[in-house]
């Protein structure tokens, strides 16, 4: 029997070399554990924050923590998620005309979280605990 050796990075490329004639049974990925990242101050996300988890701490109660969620001029993948959590008393909210959530686009309070997937070219769903 002939063993077929590959590897996936942390954004999905796949490293290894094989036809997919050589592959007998079912392939399953498994995503690695997140990486946490601390972030304070307004920032946009770029490709490699795919899977990661921010804690998010603004202390500031008159200034907003802004996350910009790109458009498609960053090639994240369709299904691509990027989870978040609030860990302080400042607001966090999330700017891009294509990002879509019921009730609004900012979490709710501190220990609030919220999911980010791309689910279509250009449109993000935001998903979790949220306020208008």
């Amino acid at each position: 029997m002939r063993e077929i050796i590959a590897g996936v990075t942390p954004d999905g490329t796949f490293t290894g070399k094989t036809l997919a004639a050589n592959i007998q049974g079912s392939v399953t990925a498994v995503a690695a554990d997140a990486t946490v990242e601390q972030k304070s101050e307004n920032f946009t996300l770029a490709l490699a924050d795919k899977n990661k988890l921010f804690y998010l701490v603004n202390t500031s109660t008159v200034t907003d923590l802004t996350i910009t969620v790109p458009t498609d001029s960053v090639p994240f993948p369709i299904g691509s998620q990027i989870n978040f959590v609030r860990g302080q008393v400042g607001n966090v909210v999330f700017a891009n005309q294509n990002v879509f959530s019921t009730p609004g686009l900012k979490l709710r309070a501190r220990w609030s979280g919220a999911t980010l997937v791309k689910v279509a070219a250009n449109t993000w769903w935001l998903s979790g605990d949220l306020t208008a």
